[in-house]
């Protein structure tokens, strides 16, 4: 239990129960909630593409280090475009503009 007071003779005393800082819910700004879910699915995307191209051109070195014709199964990594493209990586830009996000992703120089 915390309790708090004012310095002065109308002191306020406040009494906060820990049960009721666990209730409370501070609202998100308005966007950043959807927004965020978006940043991280588009990020996640690109980086299991990534990790996957990383693997394919592993193995593909490896099968031709062996004298072996390389099988090449990319079907997986363009299922991931519906995540990870233009249109969406659009959109991130935008909401960073709109609420003034400075970052260096997406080769953006802030």
């Amino acid at each position: 239990m915390v309790n708090l007071r004012a310095h002065h003779d109308h002191k306020a005393k406040i009494i906060i129960n820990k049960m009721d800082i666990d209730k409370v819910k501070l609202p998100s700004p308005e966007g950043y909630q959807e927004e965020s879910k978006r940043i991280s699915q588009y990020i996640t995307g690109l980086n299991e593409i990534l990790h996957e191209l990383n693997e394919t051109l592993s193995n593909f070195t490896d099968d031709v280090n062996k004298g072996v014709f390389p099988k090449i199964n990319i079907k997986s990594i363009i299922n991931k475009s519906d995540v990870v493209n233009g249109r969406e990586q659009k959109k991130i830009e935008e909401f960073l503009d709109k609420k003034n996000i400075k970052t260096k992703a997406f080769g953006r120089e802030h």
